[in-house]
C-alpha cells in the first residue's frame, strides 16, 4: 500500500492532495495520512516526524521516500499525460536540482492560506485517508 504522508496543518499540502486526486489514474489506491497522525507514528521514524516537516513522505510498503524520490513513486499513479510529463521531468532534471527546488517550495509552503481538503472530498475518497 502506497501512503502519502503530508503536513495536515499546511494549506499548500492540502491543496496538493486535491490536485493529485484530480490527476490520479483510474483505480489508484494511494492512501493519505497527516504526519501528525497515528498512521505516521506507526510507520515512520521519530526523526521523520520532527517539526518542522521538511518534506512529504511516500511510504512504499517498506520504507519512506522523500522529495524527488517520493514524487517519482507518486508519478506512477498519475493518468497518462500527467504521468508522462512527471516522468520526463523526473528523468531529465538532476536529483540534486529537483531536491533544491522541492526545498525552496517547502520552505515557503506555509505562506499559502489555511485550507483543509477534508470538506472537498466525497465519501469514497475519504476512506483513503488514514488517521
Amino acid at each position: 500500500m502506497v501512503i502519502l504522508f503530508f503536513d495536515g496543518e499546511c494549506g499548500f499540502c492540502n491543496r496538493a492532495i486535491l490536485q493529485f486526486l484530480k490527476w490520479e489514474s483510474k483505480g489508484c489506491q494511494v492512501h493519505f495520512a497527516p504526519l501528525q497522525g497515528m498512521a505516521a507514528r506507526d510507520r515512520l521514524s521519530p526523526a521523520q516526524l520532527e517539526k518542522p516537516y521538511p518534506s512529504l513522505l511516500v511510504w512504499d510498503g517498506e520504507k519512506a521516500h522523500d522529495k524527488f524520490s517520493g514524487l517519482a513513486i507518486l508519478s506512477n499513479e498519475l493518468r497518462g499525460p500527467f504521468r508522462r510529463v512527471a516522468r520526463f521531468v523526473l528523468t531529465t532534471v538532476p536529483v540534486r536540482w529537483g531536491n533544491a527546488a522541492y526545498d525552496a517550495v517547502a520552505r515557503n509552503r506555509h505562506r499559502a492560506s489555511p485550507f483543509s481538503c477534508a470538506s472537498h472530498l466525497d465519501d469514497a475518497v475519504k476512506k483513503r485517508f488514514l488517521a
